[in-house]
Order: structure tokens, then sequence, then C-alpha cells
């Protein structure tokens, strides 16, 4: 009997679109957010920190990080006793809108991401205490919001962002088709 299986597989990494919700927050002071992390930024040197594991940080991401940090992203560390237990990025003028597809944003905003928090400290409000650090060292720098963009089956994310102060300020759709990826924004 001939199964479909590997020809839906084979077909999905042909085509497909994925939908992500654009999110946007002001850098206005909020709440401050409890959590026993603190942030710092981050280095080339801590990329290789994050070589273990329980990063899920592969050879392939330390290479593009080395590259964003060339090109003036910055990497945020999050540690708890010494120990790296939550990293993010940070980057300027433009967002990502698929791996080197960039899309420019206004001199007042800035975008973050690639956030992950080390599995044994998820729920420890790590997350929501990295943005309101951002936004104070964001509106220091004269920055009026951030965005990010979150899956929209990822509902723990949503919670998060929303709780920050995030709203959706648009969708983007990214089609794939033959293996050539095309980003689309729509604004909310």
């Amino acid at each position: 009997m001939l199964s479909l299986r590997p020809i839906l597989r084979v077909g999905a990494r042909l085509a497909s679109v994925r939908r992500k919700l654009l999110l946007e927050a002001p850098t206005a002071p909020a709440e401050d957010a409890n959590s026993d992390a603190t942030f710092r930024y981050g280095d080339a040197v801590d990329l290789y920190t994050l070589a273990a594991p329980e990063y899920q940080y592969d050879e392939a991401a330390r290479r593009f990080g080395h590259e964003r940090i060339e090109a003036g992203d910055r990497l945020v560390v999050g540690e708890i006793g010494g120990r790296i237990v939550y990293y993010a990025w940070v980057m300027y003028g433009q967002m990502d809108m698929g791996m080197r597809d960039y899309a420019p944003l206004r001199a007042d905003q800035a975008y973050t991401y690639k956030l992950f928090t080390v599995a044994d400290c998820r729920g420890r409000g790590i997350c929501p205490a990295y943005y309101e650090w951002l936004k104070r060292e964001l509106r220091d720098a004269g920055y009026r919001s951030v965005l990010a963009w979150v899956e929209p089956g990822n509902r723990a994310s949503l919670r998060v962002h929303e709780r920050a102060g995030f709203r959706q300020a648009g969708t983007i759709w990214h089609a794939r088709f033959m293996f050539r990826s095309y980003p689309v924004l729509r604004a909310a």
C-alpha cells in the first residue's frame, strides 16, 4: 500500500506558509517584574558558553551570532548565581523577517529576537524581567518602542508578551517555495 507521508514531507519542504504575530510595546516605564535574574550585554565569549546542550544553540547559530555582533546587534544574557539562564538578541534599524532578510524600522524602534530560557528556570519571571530591563535600556537610548514576533500557537509566549505590554502590530506571512523564502509584513 502506498503511503502519502514521504510525499507530504517533501511537499512541506518545497512549499509552506507560516504566520507570525508581530508585537510592539512602548518603552515607557511599567511595573517591575519580579525575578532573581540580572541582565547584561553579552559578547563573543558568551556565545561559546551557549554551546552547552541546555541552551539549544548549535554551531550554525553561533556563527550567525558572531555575524550579528559584527553587524551591531546586541546579545543579552540573564544570569542567576553567575549561570546564564536566559539569552535574547536586540537588533537596531531593522527587523529580521527571515534568515538574512531584513525590513527597515523607524529610528525610534528596536527589535528583539531569539529569546530563550533554560528549561529548569522557566516560569520564574525571567522573560518579563528581561523586557523591563530592555525597555529601560532602550528608553535611555531614545527608543520609543520594541518589536518582537511570536508564533500564534505559542500560548505561553503570547501570555508573557501580553503581560509585558505588547500588542499586535501586524502579521508576518512567511511563504517558502522551492527553498526560497518570501516574507510579507501586514500592519494591523
